[in-house]
Order: C-alpha cells, then sequence, then structure tokens
C-alpha cells in the first residue's frame, strides 16, 4: 500500500491505538479474574479498548468515520492535562497545516 508522505504520522498513531488496543484486550481479562476490581471499570477498559481498536482501524482504512473519530479522540485528549494536550495540539495543528482531511474523502 502506498500511503503518502504526510499521513504516515497519523497511521503511526494509529498503530499506536491498534497496539494499546491489544494490550487493553489483556487487561481486561486480567481484570476479570481479579475479584478486587469490579464489574463497571473491567467494562469500562474494555468499551476504551474497542474505541482505541475501531478509531486505528477506520484510520488505517482511510475511511472518513476513521478520521471523524480520531479528531473526538484528539478532542478528549485535550483532558489529559498536560502531555494530552500538547499531544493533541500538535496533531491538530499538523491536520490544519498539511490539509490532511483531504486524504480521508
Amino acid at each position: 500500500m502506498n500511503i503518502p508522505k504526510v499521513i504516515k504520522p497519523i497511521f503511526y498513531f494509529s498503530y499506536v491505538l491498534i497496539g494499546s488496543a491489544i494490550i487493553g484486550i489483556f487487561m481486561f481479562f486480567n481484570l476479570r479474574a481479579d475479584p478486587e476490581f469490579d464489574n463497571f471499570f473491567s467494562i469500562f477498559v474494555l468499551v476504551l479498548t474497542l474505541w482505541n481498536l475501531i478509531t486505528g482501524l477506520g484510520i488505517l482504512s482511510k475511511q472518513k468515520w476513521g478520521f471523524w473519530l480520531f479528531k473526538i479522540y484528539l478532542y478528549i485528549l485535550y483532558a489529559g492535562i498536560p502531555i494530552g494536550t500538547i499531544i493533541s495540539k500538535k496533531f491538530f495543528a499538523y491536520i490544519k497545516d498539511k490539509n490532511i482531511e483531504r486524504y480521508y474523502e
């Protein structure tokens, strides 16, 4: 697959999302086996794992919905002060400067 050079950083971030989803799956099963954690927390981990997986796959498949999920993810990441805010600002600036949205039409 020929990937334009300008969207490679976003593809790399999608690999991070998919990797965190794989780690989240293992974490979910470990939490289910541990009686110290309640069901609400393990379901929360499962929902975040699915969100990361769907967003990462949507970005890699160059689908418009994947790009919108990625932007929503970045808006939520703004709340992670200071590291999440820095990452979100840099990605939003990169998306705007390089006009990344045209690759997801």
